[in-house]
Formats: structure tokens, C-alpha cells, sequence
């Protein structure tokens, strides 16, 4: 969050800033307004003005289109270190101004090499005394008028000028009584005072007509509330004194609100009247010796506001009501408003976002697990994690930080994390709350197998020194209750009181861990108040069950539970002696997840178990907490879920699909039967051996009636490398409720195991639907070829079960097998509902310059994942193709870096590599001259699996810039570093994703770092280009005007061929269009000459052929012969027959797939011929002519056409299948 003097000072430069650009409008058209519009609707447009000078909120769009960020922080920059590390821009000069979200994240970097002088106090300190400095003179001034006014008037004794009074209030429908009063400290007649508003002349000698006018001119005043508006305008001008622009406002303001009074009482008079009343005000300025004051109304003025009056009295020019003035001034000041942000706001920084953004913190770190806590406007991500105080030392312990958020190109994202506390040690209560009163609880200092956690010289075995370790405590004083002398199980339980130097208390409850060490198993504050979750005690609950400990359950129990659990406990051992071992042996829990209820008194556990003959079985239990003794949290009740409070359905999900992973082929699968093995060798059957029973109690329960396989194959979009098969199979329970649907895939060793639910999820591009799964395989297999969609394409999600909050969206690269592309992700975002529903907009795919894998058309899955009302999770994939082009060829596999520099001698460079890539990365040279360096598999060393580290590019410097800018390192779409520019190409490095490796891998992720680290020290003093000759730099040359072609092709549709002529600086480009309302391709090719390559415009561009204007013999021998004949996917063909609906003869499809019109030729209706089994196919013959003479020229096509159909209650389409051209 912002500071609050630097978000008050970016609220009034954006208020200064919109305002004043609003303000031009009427200022520079003043002349004109007053022309036009009443100058009582111009005053309207200054009190809208100013209004807005007065409230400082920005009230900017979420995402304002112009963002200013002002830079208040002075930078002392000693070495380059920090700001690399921050990822800011590296200057040689050490010095520079900063804004304060680079400030903080500089802090964040901070190595001790930089220091930060923010100027922020001091602006606002500066502008607060202006503002009580301006403030203090109007106010002084005013009271020193008004005293003087009050301290020399009298009553004025003329009877008629009170009469005039009366007679001109009762005109203008005043009912209140306003006093008429002499002062000499008046020089002219004026109207003062806001609560008892009173009119003060210099003296009684005025004429009576003098004082119909004078009269008239301070009521209207009084009227119109003008004394209000002056005091809107002051304030506007003392919060903005250093604003010239709003002075001016004020200025003009006050010049109208006299001319709108003036016209108030001259309208409807002829000139004599408005010349008598004119000579009142020159009369009256004559006699005024003061400036006019800002906060009375004054009847006289200076000379040049007079002249500008008297204008302004002589003209009776109709004029418009103005109305539409000021609607257009309040818009202008409402949308610069919304379109200009000065420094970060928190516009769309909801509680959500904040909570998903801490999310994204905590799972780019290694943790044991975390949670978010939001306290008004601080959040806190609390994680655990595992310290090392001394060497050879490990502890389980927490961390809370505290986040910071701000902007990052447009986003936001956390900017600073601070600790707290401070040094990691609780020193008060409310420190101890901020570590454990949440979800997480107390640390748990056993793993899952029972093994401590603890290593080290920790001293356990005192229940103090265990508590300040473990807890972290800062040494306080302590005092012990309990000894060894009391009865089991209360003689292994101490509670231990610490009071903290500010006089805080908190109690914790030790127990003795089977004899081998204290551990916290309790908590509450120094008045007896037990504030725990329900999460945080069912918890805890489920530890005791994992590590069959009733330590662990004991002391969160009521009096009566505890009396229930010791009967229990002596009864397991015949009732003579205590234990705290807790649960039967066998089977044991191994995992365990929380599943959180609508009652926040309550939570579900889930827990796996396996043991006795049990792979993987399931239970689940609600713990309901109760309050009890002084408002202290304990449980009250613990109970087994079944049927008898849900389906056999939604049981089925509260095991499986709550966050426990799938079950898996068992391990022992060798020694078992033959009947059971074959049984996980068939789908249908391994889904009733992993899901046909589920534990409860002391007993199994039936849950799943009958399996059936409803589809099964090899999933794979074009030539896939995997040979993985998949089957859905649907789960038919007992008790009739919806069945579910489970994808099963088959191991390599030939069993089915689960991977997920396919959920009832339905995605269309418009009416194309797209394939939906557990996975990407999984949605492969539905039948549903992938749409190929293009960047701005949306698709629009329709959910059975309906998310509950947003849906995580991730979208990534994919192999054509469903296979994933290791961490290559082009989006991750949080899609919510909308007004159009659940829509996804497709991105570029930035992915794909890091794969070398991934051929075209490149295969995305969309990840979803949410959860619904009742909290079970939901996860499935979707897919879509994207076609961007002509494939990269690649020209050389992957080869080892076997020396410390990378020679390319095609293009004539060499790159100094460091050190450790040295038979560590591959290299894979593609045909369009970009090099990929990736990390080589230590279990394949002959191919680098894509594990990409950087990309080597040689790009036309020209088409760079025009695509992103002069600065155009800075808006590349990922992070590069230029190498060299040079002939007009630029050399540059694009790093990829720090999470190209597999993140579970520990060992190949720290390779990956190491290697990726090393990598960003590349400079340009790295690289070295050969001084070529010109007959030696052909393929740099060719290079250049192939990226100068393809840059051209990009702009008028997609690029599918470039052929380079080096001797004419020319490029043959071959592109296709599609027209994506019908999905109708048309086919063009062009020359594009570039004899000034410090341009991406060409000097000429020659059309050569399009489809779309018909073809000669030339321009088809030269498409297709290029090119193949156009492919409509089933989607595209569906969709152009229902735009065209209609039958088509053979001749129409040629005409319409082809280009082949009347035009360029004409067909051969003799030589049409109908073949085939069902009529599918046709030949006919085009015959071209003469354009000129339209007489045939001898040169013909033979087509064959097949009659193709997508959707049969549509008419078919007849679609080229081949061709013979002839030109004898």
C-alpha cells in the first residue's frame, strides 16, 4: 500500500493535472463561450472545476491508459549490482531520480551499495504551508475586513433607500430580511458576510436610481450564492497555490460571476436602462480605492474587467441555454479522471487479488506450507519453513511477511515483502498471534513417517527451552504448571506462561512427545482465551491420527472429550494403563487435507490410508469446534462423514476431489493374485478395484455400483511421440445419484491408474466447441479436433457446477501427443464472471520461440482450476491450436558445447560462453538463423529435452523498432539483452522462463539456475562479428531481407513462404488471409524491394498473384505451385457451410476455393465428369484466356474435385483435391 503523503501528493497532481488539461477548453475558447452561452452556465463550468480541485481521490480507470510516475526518491547508486537485481535499467551515471515502486524494490534488492533519499516528506511539507500560508492571508484579511465593516457601520437613516431595498427583495423573491448598513471602511457598495449576509455602502449619497441598480446588482449576488462560489474558488486556489492554471480559473470566475449578474439585471431592458446602469458602475469604481476582495461582492471593479462588463451589458445577441456546455466540460473532467493515474493507485486491488497475489508468492518459494491473513488494508503471507540457526542445526519455524504491492507494467504485483517481526523472535503477544492464531497453528515437528524434524543441538528436553526454541520465544520470564507426580496423562502435560517485557501473556501448553521431547500442542493468551480456527484445530486433529499421537488431541478437547478420549485410551490397553498412542495399527493414515465448510465452526478432514491388503482407501470426518470458557476454541465434536448426510456421489468427490492426489497402481501389484492383476490391466475393472469400496469405521462401505468405458484410445494431434492410452470411465453408485466420469491412463507397464474427474465443462470459439479432459490427453481423445484459433479469439466456458470465486487459468505450450512443454506457460490469470460469463481472450503465444519441439500448428492447453460452493476442486484442461506461420526448420540438432564459445559460421559471429555451459547445453540451429542453448539431460546427454536456457536471434534492426518502439529491448515481449547491431540487423539474447526445468527435480532445477545465472553475465563485449567482405556477407544480407520480408508478410496475413533475391534487395513473399467471420482462405503473393534497410517499409511492393482477384496461368503456376492446395479442418468446413448454404456444382468450388472466375478463364462444361462410389468425386477443365481479347491462349488446368462435408444436414462442399496444369 502507499504511504499516505505520497498517495496524497500523486491524488493532487492527478486532480492538478486533469483539471488544468479540462481547463484549457474554456480558457483558450473564452471568447467564443461568452459569445455563445450565458455567463451564468460558464460560472456552472467554473464551480465543476473547482469542485474537482477539492476532492483529492484519484478516480482513475483500474488500468488508465496514461500512467505517470513521478520521481521522488534520489538515488545514490554505488555498482550496478542492486538495480540489476531489482531488474531496473543499468546507467553509468551513479546518481538518478527514481520512482518510489523502483525505490522499493531497489530495497528489496539492496545489497548495502544503496542509498534512497526520498523527497516525498518534504513536498508535502512544502505544500502544506503553502496551503496555511494562503489560507492564513485570505482568512487574516477577510477578518480584518469584516471587523472594520462591523466596528464603523451605522444604520442608514434614509427611509427611501430602505424602501428600495424591500422592493427589490420582494422582486426577487427574498424572504429573508438582509440589513442595509453605512461603513466607511467600505469604498463601494458590497455585499459581505455568509451566515448574516449584510449590504454595506460608503455613504447615503446616492441617487435613487443609483440605488435600484446597486440594490438589484448585491441581491442577485445574494441570489445566485456568488459568495459561495468565491469561497469554492479560494479554497481551490489555497490547495493548488502552486498551480498558475487554477489562479487563472479563479481569476475568470470571478470575472464572470459579475457578468453573469450584470446580465441578471439588465435582460430584458433596452439599451437606456442598460447605459444608466453602466454609468452606476462607472460611478461606483471611480470611488473604489481597494482591490476588489475574494470573498465579498463588490459593485464596482478594475478598469479592464470594466471594459469587459460594459461588453458584455450592450449585448443582446441571443444565446444558447448552455446546458450542453457544461454536460461536455463534466465529461472531459470525467474522462481525463478516469484515463490519467499519477503513481500507483489501488484501483483493483481487491481483497481477492491481494489474497491471490500473496498466493503467488508463496508458491514461487519453498515452503511447508502457508497461509494469507488480511487485516484491513496490511496483508500478511505466513508461511513454514525450515531454519538452520547454526551449522548442522534444522527447525520447522515461521515466517510472516508483510507485502507490499505496486504496478508493474500495468499489473499488479508485490513489490516489497518486510519481515515480521523484525529479527524473527515474538517479543509480545500480539507478535504470537501474528505467527499462530490463523489456519496454519502451531509447527508440526514430526513428518509423515513419524521421523522428527529437529536436528541439532536443540534442547527439547526442558518444556521452557523447548517452547522459546521451537516458538521462537524471545527469552521472557516464565512460570511452569505441572509436575511428574500427577496422574497420567497430566503428568506429561506442562503449561508454561511467558510474560513479555510490555506486560503480555501468552500460555503454552507443552507435552511430553512419548518421552523424547516437549512439543506445543496449545496455546491461549494471558487471560485464558483460546483463539483458534477451526482449520487450525481440525489440523491439528489430523496430525494426531497421522502420527497415531493423542498428544496432539489431548489438550484441544473439552473437559467431557478428554474424559471420553482417557476411557478410550484405557480401554485399548484392557483398562489398566494410559497410552498416548492413539488409533488402531493398521490401516494408517499416510496424507491428510482440510476441506473448508460453510460453518466457520467447523471443518472436514479427508485422510488416505493404506495397510492390511488397503492400497489407497479414503475417510473423511467433520471436526465442529465449540466456544467454551471465556470464549476459548476447542473441539466439541468429531463425527465420520457417510451417506447418511450426503450421496454416494458427492462422497465419492469429498474423497477424491478435495486435494489428495490420485490413487496409484499398487506397489506390491507383483505379489498379487492373478484375477486382481488382470483386473488393473482393464479400465473398467482398475476403476472398481481403486473406487468400488471407501472405509467406515471399523468396516468397508460399497460406493461405486457398476464401471463402464465410454471412450478409449491413443491421444495424439497429428504425428505424436507418445504412445500413452486413455480412457474415461464412468462411476455408476448405488443410490442413483449423478454418476461421475474418471480418466484413467495406462502405465508402462501396462496397468490403468486415474488422473482426474472429467467435469461437465463445455468451451466454444464461437460455434467451434473445444475438447475438454482431466488433461491435455484426455481432451484429445473426446473426439473434438482442436480449433485453430488466432490471437483475440475468445472462448466462453460453461460450468455444471458453477466456480465459486475465479478460475485459475493457465495456459500452456503442449506437444501434439497432450504431453506437456516443461514450464512453457504464455498466461496465468484468475478469469471471473462477466456480464458475456465465464471468456477467455487467447494471447499471443509467447511460448513458442522456446520450443523446438513444438511444431505448427502449436497445440495450447488451458488449465482450469476452481472450486464450487460445496468446496470440492475442480481441475480440467481444454485445447486449441494456433497457426503462426511457417514452421522454424530446424538445421542442426542438438550438439554439445564442447569449448567456452559458440562459432556460427553462416552468419559469421562468435559468442564467448561462460565456463560452466561447457558440456552442459546443447545448441539447435534453426533455418531462420536463431540459435537455442539448452540444458542437457544428464540421463540423455544426446538431447537437451527443451530445457531452454536462452535463444540467439539476428533480427532486422528496423522491423524491431517498428514493432515495439525506438526502445524496443524495453517492450519485447520477454527479457533480451542486444549483443551488437550492425548492416541493419541487431544480434540480441531472449532468456527464457526461470522455470524451464522441472521444478520437482531438485537437482536438475540447481543446475538450471546455475547455468541461467551465468547466462545474464553475457555482455556485449561477449560477442564478436567477422569483418566480412560483400562477397562473404551473402548470408547475413539474406538474413536481413528474409526478416524484412517476413515482417512485411505479418502485416497482410500469415506468412507461409519467403524466398530472397540478395541481388535485387528483394523478397518473393507467399501469405495466405482467412476471413474469420467465414473461415474462407485466400492465397497472395508479392515482391517487396528494400534498398533502404534502415527501414521496414518497403521501397516497392509488386502484387504478383491473389486468389481473392483471380489468377492467370502465371500468377496459379506460381501459388500453387508454391504452395499446396487449401485445407479446411472439419470446424472451418462445418462453419463455410453454414455461411454459403447452398448446393454447389464442381465449377462453383473451383471458382470459390481457388480463384479461378470468369475473370482470368472459363470452365469446360462438356469436360465435367462425376465419379466415385457415392458421386464424391469430379473432374472438369479450366481453359485461361486472353485478358485483352478474353480469347482462349492454349493454356488449361484439369481439376479434380472431391465433394467434402463436415456437417451432413448441411449441403456439401465441393473442395480441389489435385491439379495438372498444361501451358503448351
Amino acid at each position: 500500500m502507499l504511504q499516505f503523503s505520497e498517495k496524497l501528493l500523486n491524488n493532487l497532481m492527478q486532480i492538478g493535472l486533469t483539471v488544468s488539461l479540462a481547463a484549457l477548453v474554456p480558457l483558450i475558447l473564452r471568447r467564443l463561450m461568452k459569445k455563445r452561452y450565458p455567463a451564468r452556465m460558464v460560472c456552472v463550468v467554473w464551480a465543476i472545476l473547482a469542485l474537482r480541485l477539492l476532492v483529492p481521490v484519484q478516480l482513475t480507470l483500474p488500468q488508465a491508459p496514461v500512467q505517470v510516475m513521478p520521481r521522488t526518491n534520489y538515488v545514490v547508486q554505488s555498482d550496478q549490482t542492486a538495480f540489476r537485481q531489482a531488474g531496473l535499467p543499468v546507467v553509468q551515471n551513479p546518481t538518478r531520480w527514481v520512482t518510489g515502486t523502483q525505490a522499493q524494490t531497489l530495497s528489496a534488492a539492496d545489497t548495502g551499495t544503496v542509498k534512497t533519499v526520498d523527497i516525498t516528506d518534504i513536498l508535502l511539507t512544502l505544500w502544506l504551508a503553502g496551503v496555511i500560508s494562503c489560507i492564513l492571508w485570505q482568512g487574516i484579511g477577510y477578518y480584518r475586513l469584516i471587523r472594520s465593516l462591523k466596528g464603523t457601520s451605522q444604520p442608514v437613516e434614509r427611509a427611501d433607500l430602505h424602501t428600495i431595498l424591500q422592493e427589490q427583495c420582494a422582486d426577487l423573491v427574498i424572504d429573508r430580511e438582509i440589513p442595509l448598513r453605512i461603513s466607511s471602511a467600505a469604498d463601494c457598495p458590497m455585499l459581505a458576510g455568509f451566515i448574516h449576509p449584510t449590504l454595506y455602502l460608503p455613504d447615503e449619497r446616492i441617487s435613487r436610481t443609483d440605488a435600484v441598480f446597486i440594490f438589484r446588482h448585491e441581491l442577485t449576488h445574494y441570489k445566485h450564492g456568488d459568495l459561495w462560489l468565491k469561497l469554492l474558488l479560494l479554497a481551490a486556489r489555497c490547495l493548488h497555490w502552486f498551480n498558475p492554471l487554477v489562479h487563472l480559473i479563479a481569476r475568470f470566475a470571478q470575472e464572470d460571476i459579475e457578468a453573469a449578474c450584470d446580465d441578471a439585471v439588465v435582460r430584458g431592458h433596452d439599451g437606456a436602462y442598460r447605459r444608466a446602469y453602466g454609468e452606476t458602475i462607472l460611478r461606483s469604481a471611480i470611488a473604489q480605492a481597494q482591490k476588489r476582495k475574494a470573498l465579498v461582492s463588490c459593485f464596482g471593479d478594475d478598469k479592464k474587467t470594466l471594459m469587459r462588463r460594459f461588453e458584455g451589458l450592450f449585448d443582446k445577441s441571443v444565446k444558447k441555454r448552455g446546458v450542453a456546455l457544461v454536460v461536455m466540460i463534466a465529461l472531459l473532467v470525467g474522462s481525463l479522471g478516469c484515463m490519467i493515474a499519477v503513481g500507483d493507485n489501488d484501483k483493483g486491488l481487491t481483497k481477492e487479488l491481494r489474497m491471490q497475489l500473496a498466493q503467488k508468492q508463496a508458491n514461487e518459494s519453498e515452503n511447508l506450507g502457508y497461509t494469507v491473513k488480511l487485516d484491513g488494508k496490511d496483508t500478511y503471507l505466513i508461511t513454514d519453513r525450515e531454519f538452520s540457526d547454526n551449522p548442522g542445526e534444522t527447525i520447522p519455524g515461521r515466517v510472516v511477511q508483510k507485502l507490499t504491492f505496486a504496478k508493474q507494467d500495468g499489473e499488479w504485483a508485490v513489490s516489497n515483502s518486510e519481515i515480521v517481526p523484525e529479527n524473527g523472535r515474538v517479543t509480545s503477544l500480539d507478535e504470537f498471534k501474528l505467527l499462530y492464531e490463523n489456519d496454519l497453528g502451531l509447527p508440526d515437528f514430526l513428518s509423515g513417517s513419524n521421523q522428527w524434524k529437529i536436528a541439532g543441538g536443540y534442547d527439547i528436553n526442558d518444556p521452557v527451552n523447548a517452547a522459546e526454541a521451537l516458538l521462537r520465544l524471545s527469552p521472557a520470564v516464565s512460570q511452569v504448571e505441572g509436575s511428574d507426580e500427577e496422574s497420567a496423562p497430566y503428568n506429561d502435560i506442562r503449561k508454561v506462561t511467558f510474560t513479555f517485557k510490555d506486560n503480555s501473556k501468552v500460555v503454552v501448553t507443552m507435552v511430553n512427545q512419548f518421552g523424547q521431547g516437549w512439543l506445543p500442542q496449545d496455546w491461549m493468551d494471558g487471560s485464558g482465551v483460546r483463539s483458534r480456527t477451526a482449520a487450525d484445530l481440525a489440523q491439528q486433529y489430523a496430525r494426531g491420527v497421522l502420527h497415531k499421537s493423542a498428544q496432539y488431541i489431548f489438550p484441544i478437547l473439552t473437559p467431557d472429550g478428554q474424559k471420553d478420549l482417557i476411557a478410550q485410551q484405557m480401554a485399548m490397553t484392557g483398562g489398566e494403563q494410559w497410552t498416548w498412542k492413539y488409533g488402531p495399527s493398521s490401516p494408517s493414515a499416510t496424507d491428510f487435507v482440510l476441506v473448508p465448510i460453510d460453518d466457520e465452526n467447523s471443518c472436514r478432514v479427508v485422510f488416505r490410508l493404506s495397510g492390511s491388503g488397503v492400497n489407497d482407501a479414503r475417510s473423511a470426518y467433520i471436526v465442529q469446534t465449540i466456544r467454551e470458557n471465556k470464549n476459548s476454541s476447542v473441539i466439541g465434536d468429531i463425527r465420520e462423514l457417510s451417506t447418511d448426510s450426503m450421496t454416494q456421489s458427492e462422497l465419492f468427490r469429498t474423497y477424491y476431489a478435495t486435494g489428495l492426489s490420485w490413487p496409484t497402481v499398487p506397489q506390491y501389484i507383483d505379489s498379487m493374485d492373478t484375477q486382481m492383476i488382470r483386473g488393473y490391466a482393464d479400465p473398467a475393472q482398475a476403476a472398481m478395484q481403486y473406487f468400488g469400496m471407501a472405509l467406515r469405521g471399523d468396516s468397508y462401505l460399497m460406493l461405486v455400483k457398476d464401471t463402464e468405458v465410454i471412450r478409449q484410445a491413443t491421444g495424439s494431434f497429428g504425428e505424436g511421440d507418445s504412445n500413452t492410452e486413455t480412457a474415461v470411465v464412468q462411476l455408476t453408485f448405488g443410490d442413483s445419484s449423478t454418476p461421475v466420469k474418471v480418466q484413467l491412463e495406462k502405465t508402462a507397464a501396462g496397468y490403468w491408474q486415474p488422473v482426474g474427474v472429467v467435469e461437465d465443462i463445455t468451451a466454444k470459439s464461437g460455434e467451434q466447441e473445444l475438447g475438454i479432459g482431466a488433461n491435455a490427453r484426455g481432451a484429445l481423445i473426446t473426439g473434438k479436433l482442436p480449433p485453430e484459433l488466432a490471437v483475440g479469439d475468445t472462448i466462453k466456458f460453461t460450468f455444471a457446477n458453477e466456480p465459486s470465486g475465479g478460475v485459475q487459468l493457465t495456459n500452456r505450450l503442449v506437444n501434439l501427443d497432450g504431453t506437456m512443454q516443461d514450464a512453457l506457460i504464455d498466461e496465468q490469470t484468475v478469469l471471473t464472471k462477466t456480464a458475456d460469463g465465464w471468456t477467455y481472450t487467447v494471447p499471443e503465444s509467447m511460448s513458442k520461440s522456446l520450443t523446438s519441439t513444438a511444431a505448427e500448428p502449436y497445440l495450447h492447453a488451458l488449465v482450469l482450476e476452481y472450486t464450487d460452493a460445496c468446496h470440492i476442486q475442480h481441475k480440467a484442461a481444454a485445447l486449441y491450436a494456433m497457426q503462426n506461420g511457417e514452421a522454424a526448420t530446424v538445421v542442426h540438432g542438438d550438439e554439445t558445447l564442447t569449448s567456452v564459445a559458440y562459432r556460427n559460421d553462416v552468419l559469421g559471429y562468435t559468442l564467448e560462453m561462460p565456463l560452466s555451459f561447457r558440456n552442459t547445453v546443447g545448441i539447435r540451429q534453426y533455418e531462420d538463423g536463431s540459435v537455442h542453448f539448452n540444458m542437457l539431460d544428464e540421463a540423455d546427454s544426446s538431447s537437451a529435452h527443451d530445457i531452454c536456457i536462452m535463444t540467439l536471434e539476428a533480427q532486422p534492426t528496423a522491423a524491431l523498432k517498428q514493432s515495439y518502439g525506438e526502445n524496443w529491448t524495453e517492450n519485447y515481449a520477454m527479457p533480451v539483452k542486444q549483443l551488437a547491431e550492425q548492416d541493419g540487423l541487431t544480434y540480441f539474447l531472449i532468456y527464457a522462463s526461470d522455470v524451464q526445468y522441472d521444478p520437482s527435480n531438485a537437482e536438475q532445477a540447481a543446475r538450471y539456475k546455475e547455468l541461467y545465472t551465468a547466462a545474464q553475465d553475457i555482455t556485449a563485449d561477449n560477442f564478436t562479428l567477422d569483418d566480412l567482405t560483400d562477397k562473404d556477407n551473402t548470408a547475413r544480407r539474406r538474413q536481413l531481407l528474409e526478416g524484412l520480408g517476413r515482417h512485411y508478410a505479418a502485416r497482410q496475413g500469415q506468412t507461409v513462404r519467403v524466398y530472397v533475391d540478395e541481388k535485387t534487395n528483394s523478397c518473393e513473399v507467399f501469405f495466405s488471409r482467412t476471413d474469420w467471420e467465414t473461415g474462407y482462405k485466400t492465397y497472395a503473393a508479392d515482391r517487396v524491394t528494400f534498398k533502404d534497410v534502415t527501414t521496414a517499409e518497403p521501397t516497392s511492393v509488386e502484387h504478383l498473384a491473389d486468389s481473392a482477384q483471380g489468377l492467370t496461368a502465371a500468377q496459379f503456376d506460381l501459388l500453387y505451385g508454391t504452395l499446396d492446395l487449401p485445407v479446411y479442418a472439419d470446424d472451418e468446413l462445418a462453419n463455410l457451410q453454414r455461411v454459403l448454404q447452398k448446393d454447389q456444382i464442381p465449377e462453383q468450388g473451383a471458382a470459390f476455393f481457388l480463384g479461378l472466375g470468369d475473370m482470368y478463364g472459363i470452365f469446360d462444361g462438356d469436360s465435367v465428369k462425376i465419379y466415385g462410389d457415392n458421386n464424391e468425386f469430379a473432374s472438369l477443365t479450366y481453359q485461361f484466356t486472353d485478358p485483352n481479347t478474353g480469347k482462349e491462349n492454349g493454356k488449361y488446368i484439369k481439376l479434380t474435385m472431391h465433394k467434402a462435408t463436415a456437417d451432413s444436414s448441411l449441403p456439401a462442399l465441393w473442395m480441389p483435391y489435385s491439379y495438372e496444369l498444361y501451358t503448351a
